[in-house]
């Protein structure tokens, strides 16, 4: 699973992976495992189809992307920028964006330039 958090800064908040075993809900969780190094903006975060890649948006407005192994243990790889934005995309509603099937493109909701 994936989430957001922030236990070193409480202005800062980061993404996080840890492992569950769904059969098993009386197990307890794996251990946290940080995937970004900047910083996030919220509720922006995408698991490629395949489940093997974990994109988000940084606080610097750029889409980064991560593989994630799970067996035979959980590994994170270095979070490699796929583009940047121009510019912040529409504020104040998160869910303003939206991926392909396939996880290759993105689409986001910015506002006009004023030309």
């Amino acid at each position: 699973m994936s989430y957001e958090s922030n236990p070193e800064d409480v202005n800062i908040f980061n993404i996080f992976v840890r492992t569950f075993e769904a059969s098993k809900p009386e197990m307890p969780l794996g251990k946290p495992v940080q995937v970004s190094t900047k910083g996030v903006r919220g509720g922006v975060i995408y698991w490629s189809k395949n489940s093997k890649e974990l994109c988000y948006l940084t606080t610097d407005w750029e889409i980064e992307c991560a593989e994630v192994t799970t067996t035979p243990t959980l590994k994170v790889g270095t979070p490699k920028v796929w583009f940047k934005l121009p510019r912040p995309p529409w504020p104040g509603d998160p869910e303003t964006w939206v991926s392909s099937r396939d996880g290759k493109q993105f689409v986001f909701v910015m506002p006009a330039t004023g030309k």
